[in-house]
């Protein structure tokens, strides 16, 4: 619960996705919930309606040899909303964020929350990412 200044509140909740592998990659994919690969079908069922407020990411770059762009959208039944953005310019772990006005990115009971981790542009690899998005219900 987050108590907010005009003395009203609002329930929170925080969403957490990851993806890790044994080597790693140069595509885009899809986050994990738990063990299971989520997909444009497939994500997080939302218990009642809200909206996302926030992203949080932490990730590793390595085999860094041109510079790019890298990308870590959350999504709505597979519409893309928040979004973290970086330009790759060196091997590393590095966290980003975004935040958006609560009602901005709203979600129905049921509908489906996604991650995508996406490589825009550049010669890297990428691994090892954790994700969290927070989001808001109505009620």
């Amino acid at each position: 619960m987050v108590e907010y200044e005009s003395g009203t509140s609002k329930n929170r909740a925080i969403i957490l996705l990851n993806y890790s592998d044994k080597i790693a990659v140069s595509t885009d994919k899809y986050a994990r919930a738990g063990e299971v690969l989520t997909s444009s079908t497939k994500g997080v069922p939302m218990l009642k309606a809200g909206s996302l407020v926030s992203i949080s990411v932490i990730y590793d770059i390595s085999s860094y040899a041109a510079s790019g762009n890298f990308r870590i959208y959350a999504k709505i039944d597979d519409s893309n909303t928040i979004n973290t953005s970086r330009g790759i310019d060196s091997d590393g772990t590095f966290t980003d964020s975004a935040e958006a006005v609560a009602g901005a990115h709203t979600f129905g009971q049921g509908q489906l929350i996604q991650a995508y981790i996406d490589k825009v542009s550049g010669t890297y690899s990428w691994n090892d990412a954790i994700i969290l998005i927070e989001v808001e219900y109505n009620d």
